[in-house]
């Protein structure tokens, strides 16, 4: 039912097809870690603009996720030069930082005068893709006018599927999403934060709450949260005891194509086991690692020598298995 808290976020059970943080094939990569994304969360976008209220804040939060890691990969140089050109060339980088069309997305996930559901709009981006801003930026005054979809052309369409496809080898990125606190997790508060700042360190979280969704991108143990909303104040910050019900995380990474398979691979001197990266360019050492009986897959023993070919990729968290 529509109330005056509600932002745009529409709550539905969780299917039983969902990933759960922990037990989904989804790698739980360290990419920053203190879990602090403030620097990289650039986008301050309304959300109700010209007078008008989209009800899309599910679309801000989501995409400013999406953009926010990959702001993170140009800065730290995991951007490949040719994609970085194409985003640069076709206007998806907006003063160094990345800006895609919210619009877009709000439109082909069908977002209601309700709002919509964070897998929903999730899966849209998956499937469909982002566009720059410049392609499809705010308008419209009423909901005829903002979500009219023949502002959708097929050059938008088949932009948006060089990025994202999930069914073709060929786009520069994948995305996937996890659960990590819904309704039914239950257990201690203090433990679900603890997990949340456990997945901060991977990407930043998507909440929601009393029909609103925003992202977090920041927390500071036992001390406080920071977000990035869709409504002024854009960051802000919130007390450590802040939970929300709905957690998901949106984890963006690069493509990695079907004949260069990752591989799991040590040497002899060393306990260390490391995970070569599908475009055999990085090694990524997996950390809280159990013993090699436990891993469950087979591994190569290769020289240091071969190791060291390798750049280094960071590290990881073992999750039950590596490669599908």
């Amino acid at each position: 039912m529509f109330t005056k808290k509600n932002k745009g976020f529409r709550e539905r059970p969780v299917q039983e097809k969902d990933y759960m943080a922990g037990k989904s094939p989804i790698v739980h990569e360290v990419r920053i870690f203190d879990g602090n994304w403030s620097e990289y969360a650039t986008d301050f976008e309304l959300q109700k603009q010209n007078g008008f209220e989209a009800m899309d804040c599910v679309t801000q939060a989501i995409i400013n996720s999406v953009q926010s890691q990959m702001n993170w990969m140009i800065a730290t140089g995991k951007m490949p030069r040719k994609i970085f050109e194409f985003l640069q060339k076709n206007h998806c980088i907006v003063d160094g930082q990345v800006q895609f069309s919210k619009k877009f997305i709000a439109i082909l996930s069908e977002t209601t005068p309700l709002g919509n559901y964070l897998t929903k709009v999730a899966q849209t981006v998956r499937e469909m893709g982002c566009i720059p801003e410049i392609m499809l930026p705010i308008s419209g005054k009423n909901w005829d006018e903002f979500y009219n979809k023949g502002q959708i052309t097929k050059e938008m369409r088949d932009f948006g599927k060089k990025l994202f496809d999930k069914d073709n080898d060929n786009a520069f990125f994948t995305l996937q999403y996890e659960w990590v606190v819904t309704p039914n997790t239950g257990g201690l508060l203090e433990d679900q934060r603890t997990e949340m700042m456990h997945e901060l360190r991977q990407a930043p979280l998507v909440i929601a709450k009393s029909g609103h969704c925003i992202l977090k991108i920041l927390g500071i143990n036992k001390v406080r949260w920071g977000i990035l909303d869709s409504y002024k104040p854009f960051l802000r910050d919130k007390k450590w005891a802040f939970n929300a019900p709905w957690v998901l995380k949106v984890v963006v990474d690069l493509k990695v194509k079907n004949n260069k398979p990752m591989k799991i691979v040590k040497i002899e001197s060393s306990p260390n086991i490391y995970l070569i990266s599908g475009d055999n360019k990085k090694k990524i050492m997996i950390v809280d690692m159990p013993s090699l009986d436990a891993l469950g897959q087979s591994f190569t023993v290769i020289s240091k020598e071969e190791l060291d070919i390798y750049a280094d990729g960071g590290s990881m968290v073992w999750v039950n298995r590596i490669i599908n």
